[in-house]
C-alpha cells in the first residue's frame, strides 16, 4: 500500500509538470505568434517567408536530435531492466556462518534485497517532507500547481487503507532473531542472499 501511494504520488508529480510544460509551450506559442506579426509590418513578406523556412529546418533538426535522443535514452533503459530482472526461482540463500538456519529464515531471506516489509503504519511522517523538498526544487511550477499536488496527495494518504503483513509472524520472529529491523537490508547479516537482480 506504501508503495502504492509512492507510486500515485509520482505520477501527480510527472502530470503536473507535464501540464505546467503544455501552458508554457501554449504561452510561448502566442509570444512568437505576437512576434511573427511584428515582423510583417517591418519586413517584405517575401523575405519574411525566407527567415521563417530557415527558422523551420533549424526547429526541427533541434527537435529531431532531441527526439531521437530521448528514445534511445529509454531503449538502453528498458534493455538494462529486461537484463537485471530475475525470476524468483533464481534467488538462493548461501548461509556463510556457523549457526544453521531454519526454514523461517530461509524463507525470508530467500525473497531477496528488494522485498520490503509491510511497515505498521503509512509512513505520513516521511511521505509529506519528501513530496515538501520536491516541491521546493520545482521552481517553475507556480504556487498553485503546487498547492494541487499538496491536496491530491493529502487526499490519497487520507483515503489509503493499511493492509495487512506480508510476512508471517514466524518469520517476522526470525527478523528479529537474525538481528533486523524492518528498515534494514538483509544482507547487513552473516547471510548471504542472493539473485540475478
Amino acid at each position: 500500500e506504501v508503495i502504492q501511494i509512492v507510486r500515485a504520488t509520482c505520477r501527480r508529480l510527472v502530470k503536473a509538470r507535464l501540464n505546467d510544460c503544455h501552458r508554457r509551450l501554449k504561452r510561448y506559442k502566442n509570444k512568437t505568434q505576437q512576434l511573427h506579426d511584428k515582423l510583417k509590418q517591418l519586413i517584405l513578406t517575401e523575405l519574411l517567408d525566407i527567415f521563417t523556412t530557415i527558422a523551420d529546418k533549424r526547429d526541427n533538426k533541434a527537435t529531431e536530435r532531441a527526439r531521437t535522443g530521448h528514445q534511445q535514452k529509454l531503449t538502453g533503459l528498458l534493455r538494462n531492466k529486461e537484463q537485471r530482472r530475475s525470476k524468483p526461482d533464481d534467488n538462493w540463500v548461501r548461509n556463510i556462518s556457523s549457526r544453521p538456519l531454519d526454514r523461517n529464515e530461509t524463507r525470508i531471506l530467500s525473497y531477496g534485497q528488494k522485498h520490503s516489509v509491510t511497515p505498521k503504519r503509512i509512513p505520513t511522517k516521511a511521505i509529506v517532507p519528501s513530496v515538501e523538498a520536491a516541491l521546493s526544487r520545482q521552481r517553475e511550477l507556480s504556487e498553485s500547481t503546487k498547492g494541487n499536488i499538496r491536496s491530491r496527495i493529502a487526499s490519497t494518504i487520507q483515503s489509503a487503507l493499511q493492509h495487512g503483513s506480508n510476512s508471517t509472524k514466524d518469520e517476522q520472529h526470525a527478523l528479529k532473531r537474525r538481528g533486523h529491523s524492518y528498515s534494514t537490508s538483509r544482507q547487513r547479516t552473516s547471510y548471504c542472499c542472493r539473485g540475478q537482480d
